[in-house]
């Protein structure tokens, strides 16, 4: 029973996976998709565009911060 434990308590969080999941597609640090996920920065053009590929949603739903469009305004 308590190596059965120990293995379920090392498993990461569905947070912890989609970060490490952003990390590995745009191949940056895991550190650095942790802040673009609690904000603290924002993912340059190359690792917007390969995350919105990756997940299937337009970029500028994921980032309409960043959208062109918004900076005419």
């Amino acid at each position: 029973m308590t190596s059965l434990y120990k293995e379920i308590k090392c498993r990461p969080t569905p947070c912890e996976q989609f970060v490490e999941e952003l990390a590995g597609v745009t191949h940056r640090s895991i550190h650095t998709a942790q802040k673009w996920v609690t904000g603290a920065q924002k993912p340059d053009r190359a690792a917007r565009y390969a995350i919105s590929q990756h997940l299937g949603i337009p970029e500028d739903d994921l980032f309409p911060e960043t959208n062109s469009k918004n900076h005419e305004k």
